[in-house]
């Protein structure tokens, strides 16, 4: 079994901390609306002899990006992987940075799945929020400001298997967040078989209150499946202790499909990205694609730095 908890492949720094890519490295960021996802100007400038790539438009099809000194954006089709290679081949010679906290998943999922086909050296950035914010109305499926709605149940670009309909009996593990209304969602498309439901909770959480928050939040999928009986945990902010977790339940269900939700947080979807490269013949990923709220989180905490080339090496 792998080993739970990997700190040696996670570098943590905290608010005023001093990272910066070594020299000649690429950083590929893109900004959203939540301020943890913008790099100071600062910042850049002070990462002379690196390449920033800027992701500085999102659709489900494409992204759009700058480096510097260009003015026009170039536009990379996210279920091309010639596309893609050549993105990754033009702009990532050495080691490469991918900061997803301001790219939606359907964007760095395919970049995070090319850059292993590349056997590239690289390393996932991911920022925490200070803080979540509170939702108007709270109810037990909103306690936190949630995306202003769902787009459906479809693979990720790049992660998408025309068997996986063929699976008629199948073991469901949802990565849960704070959105009940979500993990409801991918059960009613879903109907998992109650025993072969697993859902994964985030303990210890970003911060000591958020698992109690996921609880409350996902309280009325979680009893009318009696779901909670089977719940196992992984470190909320640590996509390794996740991957293991995933591991575990394949150990314990190895002769059933797996499909993989992953509804909460982006170093727990990163997981499951990275468990769906190895166990590709096993498992799937479905995603709900929410859309962004205006602001759904507070600040920047901690900055964390997943070596995933490390952890999962290319074969």
């Amino acid at each position: 079994m792998t080993t739970r908890l990997r700190p040696s492949l996670t570098d943590v720094y905290y608010p005023g901390g001093s990272f910066k890519p070594p020299a000649g490295s690429t950083y590929i960021f893109g900004c959203s609306v939540e301020d943890r996802s913008k790099l100071p100007r600062d910042t850049v400038d002070a990462w002379q002899g690196n390449k920033i790539v800027q992701i500085v438009k999102e659709s489900a099809f494409c992204f759009e990006y700058l480096t510097a000194g260009e003015e026009e954006a170039r536009v990379v089709g996210l279920r091309n992987e010639r596309d893609l290679g050549s993105f990754l081949g033009e702009h990532c010679q050495n080691r490469t940075f991918l900061d997803m906290s301001g790219l939606r998943h359907h964007t760095w999922a395919p970049i995070v799945k090319a850059l292993h086909s590349r056997a590239c050296e690289f390393s996932v950035v991911y920022v925490e929020p200070s803080d979540y914010e509170p939702y108007s109305i709270q109810t037990k499926s909103w306690i936190y400001k949630p995306g202003a709605g769902i787009g459906g149940i479809s693979p990720l670009p790049g992660f998408f298997k025309y068997a996986g309909g063929l699976h008629d009996d199948f073991c469901l593990v949802p990565l849960l967040g704070f959105e009940g209304a979500r993990f409801s969602h991918v059960l009613d498309q879903l109907q998992p078989p109650w025993e072969k439901l697993i859902p994964v909770i985030g303990v210890p959480g970003f911060r000591p209150e958020y698992p109690y928050r996921t609880y409350i939040g996902n309280e009325q999928p979680l009893a009318a499946s009696q779901a909670w009986k089977r719940a196992r945990y992984a470190t909320a902010n640590c996509p390794f202790d996740a991957y293991s977790v995933l591991e575990s339940v394949l150990q314990d269900f190895p002769e059933e499909y797996m499909i993989i939700a992953p509804i909460g947080t982006k170093p727990h979807s990163l997981a499951a990205v990275m468990f769906a490269l190895k166990h590709f013949s096993q498992c799937e990923i479905v995603y709900d694609h929410p859309t962004r709220a205006n602001s759904r989180t507070v600040g920047q905490y901690r900055l964390l730095v997943y070596k995933v080339s490390r952890f999962l090496p290319h074969v």
